[in-house]
């Protein structure tokens, strides 16, 4: 009996030896517990590329007082945009060219414009317009106007941004304005600006759109990547407090082997020994 109970006690030992080495030799390459007995990590989930709708002017029948007009150089704004886009990683769609259409269809083209934007699942969409007023005053007003659709918030934090990076010579006269009528607010189901860059029947403004193209694209560009940088840093706030507000798994309860039964620990029983009296 007493020689039985050494030669169990001699297995018990090496076995709990033969864990313990197994356990040192995977922390010795550097791996955790849940990778040495062959846990693979989870893959992330790729995010989609943020897309942003650009939506030039289609008003070709807007004379610039220096000669071309609001639909050419506003398209060349759009375009001039992509790289700058790409390069800070964002998507795009741009808006198809519209010749020679009757200013009755203007409305029909936003709207349809609008259900593109959503069908492609874009984040944001930029209209991109140079200005004029009336006649009498023609020449005499200057400036950036971006409007904003006044029911979502997210159109007046991007207008606020797109404010504050716009390269307009004098930054007084960059405002922020809104009409909540117009197509290009009301329509598209995303967060929406409108952006007049400066006044072309302005000489002095006409001169300077002319002038800045690349300047003009880059720094709406900037305020689009900026947009997306704070929105994706809240969703990634919210995320970690909703992951730290979890309730944590309570551990399962380890069963007491005491003097009988079956022995087992993290690596399964031990050679199904049981001890009897």
């Amino acid at each position: 009996m007493k020689k039985r109970f050494i030669s169990l006690l001699l297995a018990m030992c090496m076995t709990v030896g033969l864990c313990t080495g197994l356990s040192a030799s995977a922390k010795e390459l550097g791996m955790t517990d849940a990778v040495a007995i062959g846990a693979q990590p989870e893959p992330e989930e790729e995010q989609e590329p943020f897309k942003v709708y650009l939506s030039p002017s289609s008003q070709f029948a807007n004379p610039y007082i220096n000669g071309g007009n609001e639909e050419q150089y506003m398209r060349q704004v759009a375009v001039a945009m992509i790289p700058f886009l790409e390069e800070r990683g964002i998507d795009y769609v741009l808006a198809k060219e519209k010749r020679a259409i009757p200013e009755s269809d203007w409305g029909n083209i936003l709207v349809l414009r609008a259900q593109k934007a959503y069908d492609t699942g874009c984040d944001l969409y930029l209209a991109i317009h140079s200005n004029a007023t009336t006649a009498d005053k023609a020449g005499t007003v200057s400036g950036t106007r971006i409007y904003y659709y006044t029911k979502n918030p997210e159109s007046l934090r991007w207008a606020q941004i797109t404010q504050r990076n716009f390269i307009y010579p004098d930054k007084s006269n960059i405002l922020l304005a809104t009409n909540d009528r117009l197509i290009d607010m009301h329509t598209p189901k995303m967060p929406s600006i409108l952006v007049e860059t400066a006044y072309h029947d302005n000489v002095s403004d006409a001169n300077w759109i002319k002038s800045h193209i690349y300047e003009i694209a880059e720094s709406l560009a900037i305020s689009v990547a900026e947009y997306r940088d704070v929105v994706y840093a809240e969703q990634a706030a919210q995320n970690q407090d909703q992951t730290q507000n979890q309730t944590p798994e309570q551990p399962a309860a380890t069963p007491d082997p005491g003097l009988s039964g079956l022995q087992t620990n993290v690596y399964g029983p031990i050679y199904g020994i049981k001890f009897s009296s």
